[in-house]
């Protein structure tokens, strides 16, 4: 019986890589039942309705001749050790180099002759040469392959023959596929998410006056969330809810549904986090993302959508906003045809129908 195996960071406390495996499961569930997800430790996130994971090691001796094997989404493309995380009891220690993800697991896909497939993966720094030369010795042979971003094509060796699809979230369903819901009511506030990383020493205090003055001017009520354990995103709604008079805080989510219904019915985002911020235009929500550090990722993103909210490049930048619901539309729609044909393509390699010539996107 042909299995697909679908390997990204489904083990981390993230948002983002914890929507991946929902999300794959809408679109290909009803074709393939037996769809499984690889974690490099198969550890259960803080998202008590996210998918399970079993771990890599468990997963190499399980794939077999005939099998698929789906590498993405999200930036799983590495070769670095997996250190960087703020939250210093995230799965992976000093265990895992980046590349077990995506390079080791290709190469053990081949070994054991799988097929492959590279899901709108996405890259934000540069690949050792090394990892360059196992990379371009399996690259011919694998069906199909998709980044999420040009920088990432970059990075990977600008071979014509790849796509440029979207982030596998900006899916104009987004919202049903977390939540059931067609529609969500829209509430008076305005929710922010920022990660400790996107926070310079001397702005936090301005930065709360400023997100003070944003409520107040729009009549929104500020509601803080932590979606990131390992981002660490928690220390700073909690240390932000001591300077914002009036504000709502409820610590760390633990469903990536109401996670989700939180954000899709304020009338305002603001946030440091992509999947946060793919998620509040998704719901057309107006958005303001800070793109702190600048990581590709957001410009990457930006790029697919013609509303993409105000985007600026630090929490101070948003004391000089005009703030205006007006201004910080955001909607996702423009991604949807390229959405499905990137999902017809991966459908089309499971039941067989795959052509093997390949055209850049």
């Amino acid at each position: 019986m042909t299995n697909v195996w679908v390997y990204g960071m489904f083990d981390l406390d993230n948002y983002g890589d914890c929507l991946f495996p929902l999300i794959i499961k809408s679109r290909l569930d009803g074709l393939y039942n037996n769809l499984h997800f690889v974690s490099l430790t198969g550890h259960k996130t803080q998202f008590e309705d996210s998918v399970s994971s079993i771990s890599f090691e468990n997963a190499e001796s399980l794939v077999n001749h005939g099998d698929i094997v789906i590498i993405g989404g999200g930036n799983v493309i590495g070769d670095f050790p997996l250190t960087f995380f703020e939250d210093q009891n995230n799965p992976y220690g000093k265990k895992f180099s980046g590349e077990d993800l995506w390079l080791t697991a290709i190469e053990n896909a081949f070994f054991r002759q799988a097929k492959v497939v590279i899901s709108a993966a996405g890259a934000f720094a540069p690949l050792k040469k090394s990892t360059l030369r196992r990379w371009e010795a399996v690259r011919e042979q694998i069906c199909y392959i998709s980044w999420r971003d040009h920088s990432t094509w970059r990075i990977c060796g600008r071979r014509n023959g790849e796509y440029i699809v979207p982030d596998i979230a900006m899916d104009h369903k987004l919202i049903q596929i977390i939540t059931g819901c067609k529609h969500i009511k829209k509430v008076d506030e305005v929710l922010v998410n920022a990660r400790p990383r996107s926070i310079r020493n001397d702005e936090f205090q301005q930065m709360c006056k400023t997100i003070s003055r944003i409520g107040e001017k729009l009549d929104l009520k500020v509601r803080l969330i932590a979606i990131s354990k390992s981002h660490a995103d928690d220390r700073v709604a909690q240390e932000m809810s001591r300077h914002i008079n009036g504000s709502v805080y409820s610590g760390r989510e633990t469903s990536l549904c109401l996670a989700t219904l939180k954000i899709a019915r304020s009338r305002l985002v603001i946030t440091s986090s992509l999947h946060v911020y793919i998620a509040a235009i998704a719901a057309n929500c107006n958005s303001v993302v800070v793109e702190r550090p600048r990581y590709n990722k957001f410009k990457g993103c930006r790029s697919h959508i013609s509303k993409s909210g105000i985007s600026v490049g630090d929490w101070s930048s948003l004391d000089g906003l005009i703030m205006s619901l007006d201004q910080a539309e955001g909607c996702i729609d423009d991604c949807q045809k390229k959405l499905d044909k990137h999902w017809n393509r991966i459908t089309s390699i499971l039941i067989g129908n795959h052509e093997q010539q390949r055209l850049y996107y």
